[in-house]
C-alpha cells in the first residue's frame, strides 16, 4: 500500500510538471504578445464569431483554422459572395498612415484578383466617415496561404471599414487573421482587444487546475514548489498588464449595469454616462461597494468617478485637473497628492 501510495504520488508531481511546462507556453505566450510592436485595432480577429462586431458575418461560412504553431484562428470563407465584405468600423485621424493585414487562399488551383476597401458602409458611420488615399487597391490571391497587406493615409478624421471584396463568384475565397493598425508597416498579426480577454481566461482556468492538482500532493519536491510560486507571480504579472488592454462593448450600454471589475472601451453612445460618444470605463472594488471611473476617448484630461454601495450609485464627481490618459501596458498615472480610490 506504502508503494502504491509513493506511485500515485510521483505521477501526481509528474502531472503537476507537465501541467507548470504548459502554462509556462501560455505565459511565454503572452509575454510575446505584450512586448512586441503593432497593437490590432480590430476585435474578435483570433475566433471571427461576433456578428455584433462583424459585418456581414453572417453571409461567410467558418471554415477550419488556420494555425500559426501557436495560435489556432478561425477561417472564413465562401464560395458565393461578392461585393459583401466582412468589416467593423475604426476611427481614424487625418494625417496618419494605417495598414490592414490579413491571411487569404482560394479553394482551387488558380489564382483569382480581389479589392480592399476601405470606405465606411456601416449606415451607423455614414455621417462620420474619413476620407483616406488607398481607400481602393487590387491584389491577386492564390491557393497559397499569402499574407496581404494595404497601406491607407487618412484625409479626413472619421470612420473606415476596411475589408476584402471581389467583383465576382470565383470558387472559394478563405480569410484569416484580419489586423488594422497604425503605421505604414505590416506588424506580425497581435491577438485583438477580445482576444487578449480569451486567452487570459484561459491561462487563468489552466492555473486553477494546476493549484487544485498541487494542493492534494503532499510530498512535492522544493523545486516543484518553486516552479509553482515563480509561475503565479509571472501570471499574476502578465494579468496585471493584460487588464490594461480595454475589453470593447458595443453601442448603448448602461453603466449602471457595468459592476464586474476591469477596463472597458465603450463603443457610440451610453446611458448614464457623464460624457457622450466613446468612452473608457474602470470599475474597481468589491461586490457590494464599487468605484466607477469614466472619461471620453479623446478628452481623458475630464475624468469622472462615482461609488456604488447600498444597491445605488452616487452622482457623477468631475476631476478638473489634467491627468495622463491610460497607455497600452502603462499607467494612467496620477498626483501624488490625490487620494487612491
Amino acid at each position: 500500500k506504502v508503494k502504491d501510495t509513493a506511485s500515485s504520488l510521483t505521477s501526481s508531481v509528474e502531472n503537476t510538471n507537465g501541467q507548470i511546462s504548459t502554462l509556462q507556453v501560455k505565459a511565454d505566450s503572452l509575454t510575446s504578445t505584450l512586448s512586441n510592436g503593432g497593437v490590432n485595432l480590430l476585435s474578435n480577429t483570433r475566433e471571427l464569431n461576433d456578428p455584433s462586431i462583424w459585418t456581414n458575418l453572417g453571409a461567410w461560412d467558418k471554415g477550419d483554422f488556420y494555425n500559426d504553431g501557436i495560435t489556432k484562428c478561425q477561417i472564413i470563407q465562401t464560395s458565393s459572395q461578392q461585393w459583401l465584405g466582412v468589416f467593423q468600423p475604426i476611427f481614424v485621424v487625418a494625417g496618419k498612415k494605417y495598414t490592414f493585414s490579413i491571411d487569404a487562399k482560394s479553394g482551387d488551383d488558380n489564382n483569382h484578383a480581389a479589392f480592399f476597401f476601405c470606405d465606411a458602409q456601416s449606415l451607423l458611420v455614414q455621417e462620420n466617415r474619413a476620407s483616406a488615399i488607398g481607400n481602393i487597391q487590387t491584389f491577386t490571391y492564390t491557393p497559397t496561404w499569402t499574407r496581404y497587406s494595404f497601406t491607407i493615409t487618412a484625409t479626413t478624421d472619421g470612420y473606415v471599414c476596411p475589408r476584402i471584396e471581389r467583383g465576382m463568384n470565383d470558387g472559394l475565397l478563405q480569410l484569416a487573421r484580419p489586423q488594422f493598425e497604425c503605421g505604414e508597416i505590416a506588424t506580425p498579426w497581435q491577438p485583438s482587444n477580445g482576444d487578449f480577454f480569451a486567452l487570459q481566461q484561459t491561462a487563468n482556468a489552466a492555473k486553477q487546475k494546476a493549484d487544485a492538482n498541487a494542493s492534494g500532493i503532499q510530498a512535492m519536491s522544493d523545486e516543484t514548489q518553486r516552479a509553482i510560486s515563480n509561475l503565479k507571480s509571472e501570471m499574476t504579472r502578465l494579468m496585471s498588464q493584460a487588464a490594461y488592454v480595454p475589453i470593447q462593448i458595443g453601442n448603448q450600454t448602461d453603466l449602471n449595469n457595468m459592476k464586474t471589475c476591469g477596463f472597458y472601451l465603450l463603443q457610440g453612445g451610453t446611458i448614464n454616462s457623464p460624457v457622450s460618444g466613446w468612452t473608457y470605463v474602470k470599475v474597481q472594488g468589491i461586490p457590494n461597494r464599487l468605484t466607477q471611473f469614466a472619461w471620453h476617448d479623446i478628452n481623458p484630461s475630464e475624468q469622472w468617478c462615482r461609488l456604488y454601495s447600498d444597491n445605488s450609485w452616487t452622482e457623477w464627481t468631475r476631476y478638473t485637473e489634467e491627468i495622463k490618459p491610460l497607455s497600452f501596458g502603462g499607467d494612467r498615472g496620477r498626483d501624488r497628492n490625490r487620494p487612491i480610490y
